[in-house]
């Protein structure tokens, strides 16, 4: 989007790359055994497809998206409590907050100690296939999900939550990368592109947060000659429980967490005291 905004006001520019073909030669290295399952993927009959999609509409109308800010010193707090009760290794920011909002989230759920709570993060590979150039764009999103029952996760210090969360993520290797490109190249090959669901949208209605993080993209650098915006503001997520995180105009460091919930939580979390108290605990 860089890119394209410097060509549309004249000046130097990499040429975009979005080319589906240059992800499509890369499977060739896959296992041939990878090309007939994904635990991400599923290819859906027509009749469980549409039923997701209808239910997400029917559900979509009940849902409220609230969005919150952290301060930049918020998040350092943050990132300062988590490491504090960390027995090793490193977390970045980002782990930080969405283990924050993981625990704020499945307190406010309030379902029995003995239940499962998933965490589902999406993921852009393109930074560990070093096949791909720096400034493709598109087609390179995956994700990866981890579970806790409700009473271990409420008992988990935010520390050892967010490893648990970097530990997921770091699961994304560029193997694994391969055999999903190798996976959707063989159902789009066969015809079957448009019965491919993520598994990870069939779980949105049960117990799960979905947490997309884009801190890091350029929101406020793009100029197409009238200026960089004052704001994004994105649209309304029809998923139950799910996250986006945002950076900030003021590009020090602080995010914004648009967040897509039931209407009665997002009421109780934006109205109650105690709640916000929990939401900016480390402000």
């Amino acid at each position: 989007m860089l890119d394209w905004a410097a060509e549309h006001r004249g000046l130097p520019y990499r040429t975009p790359c979005h080319d589906r073909w240059l992800l499509d030669g890369l499977a060739d290295g896959a296992p041939p055994q990878e090309r007939e399952h994904n635990s991400r993927f599923v290819v859906a009959s027509r009749r469980e497809k549409y039923a997701l999609l209808s239910r997400m509409a029917l559900r979509a109308q009940k849902l409220r998206t609230t969005t919150c800010r952290f301060e930049a010193s918020e998040l350092h707090a943050m990132k300062q409590a988590a490491t504090a009760h960390l027995p090793y290794g490193w977390i970045s920011t980002s782990d930080a907050l969405t283990a924050h909002l993981w625990h704020l989230l499945g307190r406010l759920r309030a379902r029995s100690a003995a239940s499962v709570e998933r965490l589902g993060v999406l993921v852009d590979f393109s930074s560990y296939l070093k096949e791909i150039p720096e400034n493709y764009w598109g087609n390179t999103i995956t994700c990866t999900e981890l579970r806790l029952p409700v009473g271990e996760m409420q008992d988990c210090s935010l520390g050892k939550t967010a490893r648990l969360i970097r530990e997921s993520t770091s699961e994304n290797t560029a193997a694994n990368a391969l055999d999903e490109i190798a996976y959707l190249r063989e159902q789009r090959l066969a015809g079957r592109e448009r019965k491919v669901m993520p598994r990870m949208l069939y779980r949105a209605y049960t117990n799960m947060l979905q947490v997309n993080d884009r801190a890091k993209l350029p929101f406020y650098d793009l100029d197409f000659g009238s200026g960089t915006p004052f704001r994004c503001e994105l649209p309304h997520v029809p998923i139950p429980w799910a996250a986006q995180i945002m950076p900030t105009p003021e590009k020090e460091g602080s995010r914004e967490v648009h967040l897509s919930l039931p209407k009665a939580a997002a009421d109780a979390l934006v109205a109650e005291p105690s709640w916000q108290a929990h939401l900016h605990k480390y402000a």
